[in-house]
């Protein structure tokens, strides 16, 4: 019998009829001699062809379908939350996919207390990221400034060699980039050249910089022009 068929004959036998078909179980039994309240049968079991058993689970089934359960993520779990984090899904999820994979666990005391701690780290773990990306933007910026123009440096002239009387040290454009851009640089930073470690001619000249690769991959050059002071 189909589901519609059910429901129909479930709807057809009223209340009137499952009362009737009762006193008649009843007054079968006196007839018999026997004890009524005794013998007399369920009226469910009279009603077993009209209602197949499927039909009652199926309403079983429809009651307990937005019945959920709480779990405790052992990891990240994408549309669900990250590690620590209580969730309530589905029984079915639980049981057959996120327990059995240990992507988590049913909540027991000691779960729970490792999941507190575990969110505790969430915070922390958000002002460190935010705090690395606000110094790797703020060193992006500096960076800008001191590569994109040129940094002029004056040297007196040698009269004999005409070249400067004192040569362009790392140290040399640390002071002047924080004369002339405000901007405090370590003097490693500047690779100087291995003749001498130091800039001895007048005119421009290229010097690469040391740069932490994890905040900027590419490859950075500062130009260094090198004037006569007059």
């Amino acid at each position: 019998m189909s589901w519609l068929a059910a429901r129909a004959a479930r709807e057809a036998c009223s209340t009137s009829g499952r009362r009737s078909l009762l006193r008649g179980a009843i007054a079968s039994c006196i007839a018999r001699g026997a004890d009524a309240d005794a013998v007399a049968p369920h009226p469910s079991s009279r009603w077993e062809t009209a209602f197949p058993s499927a039909l009652w689970r199926q309403d079983r089934g429809a009651k307990r379908a937005n019945r959920r359960v709480d779990v405790v993520l052992l990891q990240d779990v994408e549309g669900l939350g990250r590690e620590g984090a209580v969730v309530n899904v589905k029984p079915g999820r639980a049981r057959n996919h996120l327990v059995p994979h240990k992507m988590a666990s049913y909540p027991n005391e000691h779960r729970l207390a490792e999941a507190a701690a575990k969110r505790e780290t969430w915070d922390e773990a958000v002002v460190k990221e935010a705090s690395e990306d606000a110094a790797a933007k703020e060193n992006k910026i500096a960076l800008g400034i001191l590569v994109n123009t040129p940094l002029v440096v004056k040297r007196i002239e040698d009269k004999t060699t005409k070249q400067p009387r004192l040569p362009v040290t790392a140290e040399l454009l640390q002071k002047e980039a924080l004369r002339q851009r405000q901007l405090e640089c370590d003097a490693r930073m500047f690779v100087m050249p291995k003749d001498g470690a130091a800039l001895k001619t007048f005119g421009e000249h290229k010097v690469p910089l040391w740069i932490d690769k994890r905040q900027v991959p590419e490859e950075q050059t500062l130009t260094v022009i090198v004037r006569k002071k007059r």
